[in-house]
């Protein structure tokens, strides 16, 4: 803040404040995603010695647990049951 005039100082902390949100929401979709991966490949590489799935049935349920076990559409929200 010291480089920017003092009647520009609001303008200089919005700035700073929209960079650290951003910074703060790019690395929680960065993470995010590597989370979901890394459950998807571990769920596929261990639930067959678990018994009963099938591996379709194994991809199905990886991808249901990395959605938080929600049984609708993520591209619908509005038509959970």
């Amino acid at each position: 803040m010291w480089a920017v005039p003092p009647e520009r100082g609001g303008m200089a902390s919005g700035v700073g404040g929209t960079t650290r949100f951003a910074g703060l929401l790019f690395g929680i979709v960065g993470l995010g995603s590597i989370l979901t991966f890394h459950l998807h490949g571990y769920f596929l590489a261990n639930l067959n010695p678990l018994g009963g799935l099938k591996p379709g049935e194994a991809g199905a349920f990886a991808e249901r647990v990395a959605a938080g076990g929600r049984p609708w559409s993520s591209s619908q929200p509005w038509s959970a049951p």
